[in-house]
């Protein structure tokens, strides 16, 4: 190779390196620079097979971080797994970043089944441990919300035991640990949940110290639906909107979409209809932004049901709007209508 072409893919491998950093960046801006960069670098010509994998599978996962999963699913598509190499950690990464956006879609037999499929290939392949970790949180999430409760909770335990091994996890641990404490708030025993509250707590400290913005912002989402479900609606609301600013502050479209819907349902059961409509408003809109049509579905689905109350409200002449307390509402359990 001529000296100026092994100087041309050095910067082209290292333009690469530094848009995949900021591709996996907790900041909206970073992310979409990762974005654009990455498509400069795909349209170049004379790239070699590993340098346009690695772009792919960069822009994959910035797109994954923007909450854009269809794009980040057709990125994926692009990308050639050399056939008998089925057990590499390329290969590997690649089936999780599938799964990790088919459950952010809300296909989870889908991501599961990637899931199944790639616990044996880590199992028979010696795979780094960050990447085992990351894998095991990973499918947790897809198991919890197939309503397999006991896979995640063993997947979720196997990242608790990876990463207190890893030095510098604290991170990851953090989101571990706080995973198995939501898993287990939703038992009926009240002690196990006030423990498991705590637990909750304590990973939400430690993802301050580290800068977990995304993560604490995950542990925001579930106390918001723990209180919720409880009736116990002002926190609710207040951990709900600490979710939402977190999550705009990261860029992660969808789970701002998502966010949403649950702020929405909430202002719904408190019959201030004027915001639900707001914040469905705004995650249809979002939902069409990223062609995504279970958040459109859910989104307008949820929308016809604040409508419906108001008009239920108006022919009962109930009162509706900020002037509704909490105390007005009944003890029942609140309804699950929206995504989350």
């Amino acid at each position: 190779m001529k000296k100026n072409a092994k100087k041309k893919k050095a910067s082209i491998d290292k333009r690469i390196n530094r848009a995949g950093r900021l591709s996996s960046d907790q900041d909206e801006a970073h992310v979409l620079r990762a974005i654009e960069e990455l498509k400069k670098i795909l349209s170049l010509p004379h790239l070699n097979r590993h340098q346009e994998d690695n772009a792919l599978i960069n822009l994959a996962t910035a797109y994954k971080h923007r909450g854009e999963y269809h794009l980040s699913i057709e990125t994926l598509d692009r990308i050639e797994v050399v056939p008998g190499k089925k057990n590499t950690d390329f290969s590997i990464f690649i089936k999780v970043q599938y799964a990790t956006s088919y459950t952010a879609l809300g296909f989870f037999d889908e991501a599961c089944r990637y899931f199944d499929e790639t616990i044996n290939d880590i199992k028979e392949a010696e795979v780094d441990p960050l990447m085992a970790g990351g894998f095991y949180l990973e499918a947790g999430k897809a198991y919890s919300q197939n309503d397999q409760v006991e896979k995640a909770e063993k997947c979720w335990k196997e990242a608790c035991s990876i990463f207190e091994k890893v030095e510098n996890e604290t991170e990851h641990l953090a989101r571990a640990k706080s995973n198995l404490g939501y898993l287990l708030i939703r038992s009926e025993d009240p002690k196990k949940q006030k423990e498991k509250l705590e637990l909750i707590e304590y990973s939400s400290n430690l993802k301050r110290l580290v800068g977990d913005i995304e993560g604490l912002s995950s542990n925001y989402c579930n106390l918001g639906l723990y209180y919720w479900q409880k009736g116990r609606y002002e926190r609710a609301i207040a951990y709900t909107r600490k979710d939402l600013f977190l999550s705009r502050k990261v860029g992660n479209l969808r789970a701002i979409g998502s966010t949403l819907g649950n702020l929405a349902a909430i202002y719904s059961e408190l019959k201030q209809l004027s915001p639900a409509r707001k914040c469905l408003n705004e995650a249809i809109e979002i939902g069409k932004q990223l062609n995504d049509e279970r958040l459109v579905a859910i989104s307008e689905h949820n929308l016809k049901h604040v409508n419906r109350t108001g008009k239920e409200a108006g022919v009962k002449g109930e009162t509706v709007g900020p002037s509704v307390k909490v105390k007005d509402l009944p003890d029942s359990q609140p309804s699950r209508v929206s995504d989350y």
